[in-house]
């Protein structure tokens, strides 16, 4: 987790560099980020559904609210489905590994697979096969351990 922080600072610099970059392309399908966020606010804070019963003052008394209930009842409710597929995107992301690897690549699982199958090498197939399955395997209990932690407050989590 230590290094994590430390690399968030790449994330104003890029920002910072790609305001300036879109904004002398000019690309229609390129737009610069200040725009995207104008674009963003405009469709989750206007219209005519978010001022039907609520006058501005109301506005900015709700808002914090619904914040906080996102924190404390939203995320804790919806927690346990995003593990669920959290998990399931990792097989996927594993399958979808090995598939590239196989199909473009000159490195890899998925790689020496196909040049395993390619020269009859059985034995480094079935090795190729039980090194995705014990992969596989990992990857799914490091995200049970960490569920469980995280969840250990819901009946299910225990």
């Amino acid at each position: 987790m230590r290094g994590l922080p430390a690399r968030w600072w790449s994330v104003p610099v890029a920002l910072a560099g790609w305001e300036p970059l879109t904004r002398w392309a000019r690309a229609v399908y390129f737009p610069p980020p200040s725009v995207i966020a104008a674009r963003l606010h405009e469709m989750w804070f206007s219209g005519p559904a978010t001022r039907l019963f609520l006058t501005d003052d109301a506005l900015g008394d709700v808002l914090p609210s619904l914040g906080r209930r996102l924190l404390l009842v939203v995320l804790p409710a919806a927690a346990p489905k995003i593990f669920a597929g959290l998990r399931l995107s990792v097989s996927l992301a594993l399958i979808m590994m090995i598939v590239s690897e196989l199909v473009g690549s000159t490195e890899g699982i998925g790689y020496r697979m196909l040049v395993a199958q390619s020269e009859l090498d059985i034995p480094s197939m079935w090795a190729a096969i039980t090194l995705i399955g014990l992969l596989g395997y990992g990857l799914n209990t490091v995200f049970l351990r960490v569920e469980r932690r995280v969840l250990a407050w819901h009946p299910a989590g225990t």
